[in-house]
C-alpha cells in the first residue's frame, strides 16, 4: 500500500461551513507501527473520521461533498458518455486482460437509451473508450465479458407495458460480438421473465461457459422468481444462449408479506470444500449457499436470514472473500434499502468456512444518526473484500465509498471513506444523470453504484458521472494471514 497523504486540521476547520454531507474529518501520519501491519488503533481512526454524515444539505451539489479519509482519487473520466438528465449514467463493469492490454466493459444506463463501452483502462490516468454499444430501453446494469473476450453479455431490465407480456423481448439478454472492438454488434437475444435479468454472471466449468442470471420480480410472485441457468454457445456463426435449468429458493415465504427473491449472485469455488459454490442474495428470502459444481443439477445448502441489528434486510448482495484465511472462510452482504427511520442498513459479515451450515457473525454501518429519509439516500448497496488483506470496500450510494478493516469479521471497523466527486484536483462541476424513478425528484451525486478492489486500487462507477481509481492511502491491518483467528471463531 502507498503511503498515507493526509489534511492539516486547519484545512479542515475552514471547510466544516461547505462540508454538505461530510463533517469534520482529518487525517494524521500513518505510524511505523501500523504501516509495519500492526494492530490498528481502531479508536484514533474513529477519532479522526468522527460522524461525517450529515442528513439535512443540498444533495444535488458537489460542491458541498469535498472531504475524503485515507482514499485518494487518482483517476476520472466521463468515457465520453453524454452525461446529465437527458443523457446517461453508469452501472456495472467488469475487466478483461489480453495481449498485455486492459480492458473494461462498463454498462452505460439512461431513460431511454442504454448499453455499454469499450474502455482502454491499461493507464488509468488516460481511459479511452474504443467501442460502443447503444439499444433503446432501460434499467441497464450489467455488461459482462465471455471468457474468450469475443462476445459481451448485456442485461435490459426495461418493464414493459402489462398487455406486452412476459415474452416480450424488451426484457432480454443481449448478446454481442465485440471481436472488433471498435464495432460491437449483436448476434442474439435471450428472452427472460417479466422485468427481465438484473445481474448476470459467468463461470467455466469441464470448458463449457455458464450463465447464471436473476430476474427481479415483484414481492414473492414465483413467475420470474429464481436463478435462471444456461450455456453460452459459441459457433463459427456467432453466439446464443440455451437454458438448462433453473434454482428456485425453496421457501417462497409468501404468507409472511415479505419480498423474497433473487438479486445478486457471486459463483465461486470455495477454498475449504473445493465446490463451486454460488453465493445467492435473495432480498427478504436471506442470504444463501448453493453447490453448483454440476450447474445442471444445483443444490441449495443453507440460508441465513436474520434482520437484526437492522429493522431491514433487503440483501442486494452477498458474496465471500476469495481466499481462506488458513481454514476459515468470511463473506459479506450489503442491503439495498429505500427507506428506512432507524438507520442506514448494515454491512453483515458471515463465517462461510462450512457452506452447508454458516452464519451471521458481525456487522457495520455507518458511525452517527444517519437515517435512509428515501429514495434510496444511503444505503451500502455493494462490498467488495480485498483479494489479499482484510479490507473490504462498500459503495454506499450518498455515502459515498467506505473502507472496512476486515481483520476481525466479527468487528468490522472503517479505516477509510471518499465522497468527493471530479478529477484529481478538481471537483465535478456539470449536470448528471440519475436513474427514475428510484431517484426522484432530483437525484443526488455521489450516487456510488460499485466500488471493487482491482489490483490494489479501488474502482468505482459514480451513477451520474463516471468511472472513478482510488488509492487506498491508510494503514494495512494486520498482515492477511490467517492468525490471529477472528473472535467469532475463536
Amino acid at each position: 500500500m502507498r503511503g498515507t497523504r493526509l489534511l492539516a486540521m486547519a484545512g479542515l476547520v475552514s471547510l466544516l461551513a461547505v462540508a454538505g454531507c461530510i463533517g469534520m474529518a482529518k487525517d494524521e501520519e500513518t505510524t511505523e507501527a501500523q504501516s509495519a501491519g500492526e494492530q490498528l488503533d481502531h479508536d484514533a481512526i474513529q477519532d479522526e473520521i468522527g460522524e461525517p454524515i450529515e442528513m439535512f444539505h443540498d444533495h444535488t451539489d458537489p460542491a458541498v461533498h469535498n472531504q475524503s479519509h485515507n482514499l485518494e482519487i487518482v483517476a476520472y473520466s466521463d468515457l465520453g458518455v453524454d452525461v446529465g438528465e437527458d443523457g446517461n449514467g453508469f452501472a456495472d463493469f467488469q475487466f478483461h486482460e489480453e495481449d498485455g492490454e486492459e480492458l473494461a466493459v462498463v454498462a452505460v444506463d439512461g431513460d431511454d437509451e442504454g448499453g455499454f463501452n469499450i474502455v482502454d483502462v491499461s493507464d488509468p490516468q488516460t481511459m479511452e473508450t474504443i467501442g460502443t454499444y447503444r439499444i433503446a430501453g432501460s434499467g441497464i446494469q450489467e455488461a459482462v465479458w465471455s471468457p474468450s473476450g469475443d462476445y459481451v453479455l448485456m442485461n435490459v431490465q426495461t418493464i414493459p407495458p402489462a398487455d406486452e407480456g412476459a415474452g416480450d423481448c424488451q426484457v432480454c439478454i443481449h448478446v454481442v460480438d465485440v471481436s472488433d472492438r471498435s464495432n460491437p454488434e449483436l448476434v442474439s437475444r435471450f428472452p427472460v421473465d417479466l422485468l427481465g435479468t438484473h445481474n448476470i454472471e459467468l463461470e467455466t466449468v469441464d470448458g463449457e461457459t455458464w450463465v447464471f442470471y436473476t430476474g427481479q420480480p415483484f414481492g414473492s410472485d414465483p413467475a420470474g422468481n429464481y436463478v435462471g441457468i444456461a450455456r453460452l454457445v459459441e459457433t463459427p456463426a456467432g453466439a446464443h444462449l440455451a437454458k438448462v435449468t433453473e434454482y428456485r429458493h425453496t421457501d417462497t415465504y409468501q404468507q409472511q408479506n415479505v419480498s423474497s427473491f433473487p438479486h445478486d449472485t457471486f459463483i465461486e469455488e470455495h477454498p475449504v470444500t473445493g465446490d463451486l459454490t454460488m453465493y445467492a442474495s435473495w432480498w427478504d428470502g436471506g442470504a444463501i449457499t448453493v453447490d453448483v459444481s454440476d450447474p445442471a443439477a444445483p443444490v441449495e445448502q443453507d440460508k441465513v436470514r436474520q434482520w437484526a441489528p437492522s429493522e431491514e434486510l433487503s440483501i442486494h448482495q452477498f458474496r465471500p472473500e476469495p481466499n481462506a484465511r488458513g481454514q476459515q472462510v468470511f463473506g459479506y452482504s450489503a442491503p439495498e434499502i429505500g427507506q428506512l427511520d432507524n438507520g442506514s442498513g448494515v454491512v453483515r459479515s458471515y463465517d462461510l468456512t462450512d457452506p452447508a451450515n454458516f452464519e451471521q457473525v458481525g456487522s457495520w454501518q455507518l458511525p452517527g444518526n444517519v437515517t435512509i429519509p428515501g429514495q434510496y439516500l444511503m444505503s451500502p448497496h455493494v462490498v467488495s473484500p480485498h483479494p489479499d488483506q482484510p479490507l473490504a470496500a462498500v459503495g454506499h450510494y450518498h455515502a459515498g465509498v467506505w473502507v472496512l478493516d476486515t481483520s476481525d469479521p466479527a468487528n468490522p471497523e472503517h479505516v477509510a471513506f471518499n465522497e468527493r466527486t471530479g478529477g484529481p484536483g478538481e471537483l465535478f462541476d456539470g449536470d448528471y444523470w440519475w436513474k427514475k424513478p428510484n431517484f426522484d425528484p432530483e437525484g443526488y451525486i455521489p450516487n456510488i453504484f460499485r466500488a471493487t478492489w482491482h489490483e490494489d486500487q479501488i474502482w468505482v462507477t459514480e451513477r451520474g458521472s463516471g468511472l472513478y481509481v482510488y488509492d487506498y492511502t491508510g494503514p494495512t491491518p494486520g498482515d492477511g494471514e490467517a492468525d490471529p483467528a477472528p473472535a467469532a471463531a475463536r
